[in-house]
């Protein structure tokens, strides 16, 4: 309820700097994903919405983020969402249950306060939602092999390699086991986020990533990258400062050439060939 968490504000430390630094970063993070998820899905946006009102806001928000430009970009988002619905994505719920409770901590707590009192509770929802996601695919459609979209998608990713690595031998109990592996997958990474001990979430979070990473690198039209940038992103909450450290780092022109180096290997991938 907003009267715990208010309460759970208080009795946190005012560290402040470093805390600071992290909300201001997320801030950023999720106004720029949220934009290119509007712009890359513009299904999900109302045919009334003020598309133009919204990039402004978000863009003002980005160059200087506050508590009260991001409070209402997010209320603008999570409105939006509202308004479409029903017709938008499972995902797209699951990122208005998280973002209203991070509205709610933005709300009700100081700067350097808002992540501790939101974080444990995004890192409980994201880690249900997976659980979910994996329980409500025990079904008869899902676990038959021949149609379901778990061995849909293996069958994409074995594609990528040459016909000496992929024997039927191999492929078929692959493709059988494909739905049973997906739901295995998703709900030990549920548990993971689920967890008390810090590094099984850390390992939650790595899970989270090698499963959107797969499902976006699925060739057209399976590929849905969009729905592994609103998980991720919600990932931040998880290990806050790590991610404002990397983010820091990943951003930070390169120091030496080893650096530089690094850094166009790991863009090489986005490019690729053909754009």
């Amino acid at each position: 309820t907003s009267r715990a968490m208010a309460n759970s504000c208080r009795l946190v430390d005012k560290a402040g700097g470093a805390s600071t630094t992290a909300l201001f970063t997320y801030a950023r993070l999720w106004l720029f994903s949220e934009q290119v998820l509007m712009v890359r899905q513009d299904f999900l946006v109302p045919v009334f919405w003020p598309t133009r009102m919204q990039l402004a806001l978000f863009t003002f928000a980005f160059l200087r983020p506050s508590r009260v430009a991001l409070g209402l970009c997010m209320a603008m988002r999570i409105s939006m969402y509202t308004a479409q619905a029903p017709m938008i994505w499972d995902s797209s719920i699951w990122a208005n249950f998280t973002d209203c409770c991070f509205l709610s901590s933005l709300v009700l707590c100081a700067d350097a306060d808002v992540l501790r009192g939101t974080g444990d509770t995004v890192r409980v929802m994201m880690g249900m939602f997976y659980v979910a996601a994996g329980f409500w695919k025990l079904n008869s459609a899902f676990l038959d092999a021949t149609v379901s979209c778990g061995s849909i998608y293996v069958a994409s990713l074995l594609a990528y390699l040459p016909p000496a690595l992929t024997p039927a031998w191999l492929v078929k109990p692959a493709l059988a086991a494909a739905p049973l592996m997906t739901i295995a997958g998703e709900m030990v990474l549920g548990v993971c986020l689920l967890s008390s001990s810090r590094p099984a979430r850390r390992a939650g979070v790595l899970l989270s990533g090698l499963l959107h990473f797969a499902i976006a690198i699925t060739p057209h039209p399976n590929s849905v990258p969009t729905f592994g940038v609103m998980c991720m992103v919600r990932m931040f909450h998880v290990m806050p400062h790590a991610w404002t450290a990397t983010l820091r780092e990943a951003l930070a022109p390169p120091g030496d050439r080893r650096g530089l180096a690094i850094r166009a290997a790991g863009a090489a991938p986005v490019g690729g060939p053909g754009g």
